[in-house]
């Protein structure tokens, strides 16, 4: 494994199955909304597929420890039949070189089994180191122990803004699409991130015309983003779809 100067010093704390202890010298519900530093995006789970991650970081200053929570939600159920959602909780290392900066969570909680109980089985969970590697201000990259980058796939983007409610018109030209914002009457530049897949799948089957703006209600958010030939903008990202329809028309 390379070497690396840690900056910030941290050590495992709880599961999610528990509670966070009362002596713990600063607890989440401390912590306000909106100091959290939130990733959305996928990385990969322990049995098969894939999981979709919601990460929020709480920055810390160099020489005390940083704070994390995760939840999950895999994408399909693993291969032994689990198919709820998986929460950790705890501590962040952050290593520094001249190559990388890595975060190294120790305490990630994994499934692992199902245990039978008196009248049905629950769950088992442990822990696992997962790393993940800065990619300028806005991305982390899965890597492995090694901190070699596994697939372009894991990648967890940052969100440059607060959930919020989108209501409007999405078209799909060609390759690109874009959403007009009934209320904000604004035009924005969709990431293929989130619901993105959903919405196109729902496009091509709503539409009846080439490049026909289709009504679509989401929870969204912005990240930021820099394309090919262009300053970097604000994107949106649709969280999840509320409803998506061709009947609907806002300007009756």
């Amino acid at each position: 494994m390379k070497t690396l100067v840690m900056i910030l010093m941290a050590g495992a704390v709880c599961s999610c199955s528990r509670t966070q202890p009362a002596s713990e010298p600063y607890p989440d519900y401390l912590i306000k909304d909106e100091d959290w530093i939130v990733y959305e995006g996928t990385l990969p789970v322990t049995n098969s597929g894939d999981t979709h991650v919601e990460l929020s970081l709480y920055p810390g200053a160099p020489g005390l420890d940083s704070r994390y929570r995760m939840m999950e939600y895999p994408d399909t159920p693993s291969t032994t039949g689990y198919r709820g959602w998986i929460g950790s909780r705890g501590t962040y290392v952050v290593l520094s070189s001249p190559e990388a900066r890595i975060i190294h969570i120790t305490d990630r909680s994994v499934f692992k089994a199902f245990l039978q109980g008196e009248n049905f089985p629950r769950p088992d969970f442990g822990k696992q180191d997962l790393y993940l590697k800065s990619d300028g201000d806005n991305r982390l990259m899965f890597v492995d122990e090694d901190f070699r980058e596994t697939s372009d796939h894991y990648v967890l983007t940052r969100r440059s803004s607060p959930l919020f409610t989108v209501e409007g018109y999405f078209s799909v030209y060609n390759d690109t699409t874009d959403f007009f914002e009934k209320n904000t009457q604004k035009q924005w530049s969709v990431a293929q991130l989130g619901a993105y897949d959903e919405a196109v799948r729902k496009y091509t089957y709503l539409s009846k015309e080439k490049f026909e703006g289709v009504y679509l209600k989401a929870l969204a958010y912005t990240v930021r983003h820099l394309p090919k030939d262009g300053e970097e903008i604000d994107a949106l990202v649709f969280k999840k779809i509320l409803e998506m329809d061709s009947t609907t028309n806002l300007f009756k």
